[in-house]
């Protein structure tokens, strides 16, 4: 049960918060850097964040918190000193070795130690689910943790099922009144029982352009535009995770393996009439299959589906709305974000890769009230608790197409949930407090040892003690250099990082001619695309109806238990009053005059303590010439280096 510790606390108690991510879907990765934000995240003086990676059989380690910092998760499990040296590429460690082998067993225990579901129990409090797809989304670890009688965070089991499931999702939608494309759920059997029937099928009730889809899957992988019916068979079986033999590689490609864009392991090799034939578990017996490999048949990945849900492609404007449940009981839609992107479809890059899609939130081309309106009474009639994410588009004639109801979110840095928390005044910290303050107070289907936990934890979270001071952190970040969009992004980070254990300001520097202007931020303009978008919005000060229509209702209703930022428009900071607002200045800038000696000589000025180093030090080694100089003066070796005037190569380029 929650734990009294030593430091000070918000709650009666420490709550220990599990954070589970990783596991076997193909949006893993998302998972577990949704997972490193959520543990860096969580206001410490609350919780205690405990890391839980899941392998892709869903065996449960307590993580060390230095493997929540690397890239991706093949870049530590398995360790790439394991990978044989014919392999240029990652590979997850259920596609090297077997996973009841001594090798993957002793990897996975280099992570930490290997808990048993009902060790959970005395190891955490409260479940934070980062898990996406099968596995996380589908009902079923929400079941398990029922059983355990560990509460967790959003949806429950019955509209955990209902939201896996798009080919489902269709009918139910229409029974309920909302707009639904033409659509056709198709076995996927017909690949080579018939696939003529499978083309008629489509073109008879659906037509061309349509959008193929992985019921089970996420908005951007499994999912393919057709445009024309020759193309229909080859992205059905894309979509599927299903290739014919004769379309395989020699050898195991990195295509071929990737979660993303392949089939991955494990495969299931069927003949040409459809028959199980062979299973392939990991790389060695991909390799063998592969030189050996038969003539005709097909393999599928363990996630291929029973059947595929085959769509008219609607051309519009795409959103995503986050819907709220509030203390009432009462579902309330956030801000709708308007997604831009440059190609037709909503891709795996363009989600999750920063610069491919933009987002404006909220945005005058949507219809942002209908849709509020229509995304509250869908998660009203769908149960889905806590919180959900609709994505969705608005038709040319204004019809309202929710394509993708999600009861969970991705929890990225910048990720949409955060994004629209942050326009109505949440900050990342204070958003994940509330979201577990709902669970808790979530009636679950389970046991009464679920119903003592959760009341008893709602009771130490319920009577909040005196709050502590906390040193004051003002991050700078922005400027006017070439980086300055890199330095939005660095700050963010840092914000939001420091947040859990500092009292942080904001600080938006705006280069305004010799003049360098110090604006404090609220969230919302945090999660601007880029500095440029940031600086223009700087003067703005009325807050939209549709923004400021949330923002009473939630007040209403949360009162002062979660406090959202009072202002909606930046306010600007004089240099002076950086002494009555900050113990610490940490720079998150980038190029001039961030990393020249001008800002740090100003804060010396005013005798402000910060990161990085001195003036005279910032101004050298922002002079390449002048730093290869002083190093050689020092006995180093450089390279041979010249300095050129612009002006005298402007009089002659060739002298």
């Amino acid at each position: 049960m929650p734990t009294k510790v030593g430091k000070p606390s918000l709650y009666l108690c420490v709550v220990r918060v599990g954070i589970f991510f990783g596991g076997a879907s193909r949006e893993r990765e998302v998972s577990y850097a949704g997972g490193r934000s959520v543990y860096d995240l969580l206001d410490r003086r609350k919780f205690h964040p405990i890391p839980l990676f899941l392998d892709a059989f869903h065996r449960i380690v307590r993580m060390h918190p230095k493997y929540l910092y690397y890239g991706m998760i093949s870049d530590f499990f398995p360790p790439p000193t394991e990978l044989p040296e014919s392999v240029q590429f990652p590979l997850y460690a259920e596609q090297l070795h077997y996973p009841e082998s001594s090798a993957y067993l002793g990897a996975l225990a280099k992570l930490g130690p290997i808990l048993s579901p009902e060790a959970l129990v005395q190891e955490i409090d409260f479940a934070f689910l980062v898990l996406h797809g099968l596995g996380g989304e589908d009902g079923s670890i929400q079941g398990l943790l029922e059983q355990l009688g560990i509460p967790y965070v959003g949806a429950g089991i019955g509209s955990s099922a209902w939201g896996m499931d798009k080919a489902r999702q269709r009918a139910w939608l229409e029974a309920f009144g909302f707009a639904v494309p033409k659509y056709v759920v198709i076995p996927r059997t017909l690949l080579w029982e018939a696939p003529q029937t499978l083309m008629d099928t489509v073109a008879e009730k659906v037509g061309f352009p349509c959008v193929v889809k992985h019921p089970w899957q996420g908005s951007t992988i499994g999912v393919q535009v057709c445009s024309a019916p020759e193309a229909l068979i080859e992205a059905v079986f894309h979509c599927t995770f299903t290739k014919p033999v004769r379309d395989l590689p020699t050898e195991p490609t990195a295509v071929l393996l990737s979660l993303t864009e392949g089939l991955s392991l494990p495969l299931l090799y069927r003949d040409r009439e459809g028959s199980p034939r062979e299973m392939i578990t990991d790389w060695q017996e991909l390799q063998h299959f592969l030189r050996r490999r038969p003539q005709q048949g097909f393999v599928e990945a363990w996630d291929a589906p029973p059947y595929v849900l085959v769509e008219q492609f609607i051309s519009g404007e795409e959103f995503s709305v986050i819907v709220l449940d509030l203390p009432s009981g009462e579902k309330v839609a956030l801000p709708p974000t308007h997604i831009r992107k440059a190609s037709s479809l909503y891709d795996y890059r363009a989600k999750y890769l920063s610069g491919i899609s933009s987002k404006k939130t909220p945005s005058s081309a949507l219809p942002n009230a209908r849709i509020q309106r229509e995304a509250e009474r869908l998660a009203r009639l769908a149960g889905l608790e806590v919180y959900s994410r609709l994505d969705g588009i608005v038709s040319a004639d204004g019809q309202i197409f929710f394509n993708d109801p999600n009861t969970t979110s991705g929890m990225l840095p910048a990720s949409l949930l955060f994004h629209q928390a942050a326009e109505v005044g949440f900050t990342p910290t204070e958003f994940l407090t509330y979201l577990i303050e709902r669970s808790v107070s979530v009636p679950r289907t389970g046991n009464i040892r679920g119903f003592l936990r959760r009341h008893r934890l709602s009771l130490a979270t319920a009577v909040p003690s005196q709050e502590t001071k906390r040193t004051r952190v003002a991050v700078i970040f922005g400027g006017s250099s070439s980086e300055r969009h890199i330095s939005l992004e660095s700050g963010r980070n840092v914000v939001n990082k420091l947040a859990a254990k500092y009292e942080v300001v904001p600080l938006f520097l705006h280069v305004k001619g010799d003049a360098l202007e110090l604006w404090e931020l609220p969230p919302r303009l945090l999660f601007k695309d880029n500095a440029d978008d940031v600086a223009a919005a700087l003067a703005d000060s009325d807050i939209p109806p549709e923004v400021a229509t949330v923002r009473h209702r939630i007040i209403q209703h949360i009162g002062e238990r979660v406090a959202l930022h009072p202002s909606y428009a930046a306010q600007p900071v004089a240099w002076e009053a950086l002494q009555e607002r900050a113990d610490f200045v940490f720079l998150a800038l980038h190029g001039r005059p961030g990393e020249d000696g001008t800002v740090q000589q100003r804060l010396e000025a005013l005798n402000i303590p910060y990161n990085g180093s001195a003036p005279a030090i910032c101004a050298l080694l922002m002079d390449k010439y002048a730093t290869q100089e002083h190093l050689a003066k020092g006995g180093f070796k450089v390279p041979a280096h010249y300095k050129v005037e612009k002006r005298a190569w402007q009089k002659d380029p060739h002298a």
